[in-house]
């Protein structure tokens, strides 16, 4: 079969990949597609619109950088508070064992 490209007529249109083994959303950039029945009954009742190869590459980069860019900041902000953490820990003399601890109470209505 032929391959189209495809993408949601509109953002708020919600399409499922029938030959996607989760059955996942249609990206918004689109993506290709085999030319079958499916498809066909999609573009015609307006649920989805042919777009072109260039489309969804470019599409497909900018989810990437973006996903890429969340990375990033996920890693920094681990990164800060680590740091923050360290900085704490070094405050406090460094050594887990200044923090005292409370004795295990006994289990009420029990006498020992």
């Amino acid at each position: 079969m032929a391959v189209i490209y495809v993408k949601p007529a509109q953002p708020n249109v919600r399409t499922r990949d029938p030959d996607d083994p989760r059955k996942a959303l249609l990206p918004p950039y689109g993506k290709p597609v085999e030319d079958g029945p499916f498809w066909r009954r999609r573009l015609a009742e307006g649920a989805v619109v042919k777009t072109t190869k260039e489309e969804v590459e470019t599409g497909e980069q900018a989810a990437a950088a973006t996903h890429r860019a969340q990375l990033d900041e996920g890693t920094k902000r681990r990164d800060t508070e680590r740091k923050a953490a360290q900085a704490a820990k070094d405050a406090a003399g460094g050594d887990a064992a200044t923090v005292e601890e409370k004795p295990a109470a006994g289990k009420p209505g029990k006498k020992e």
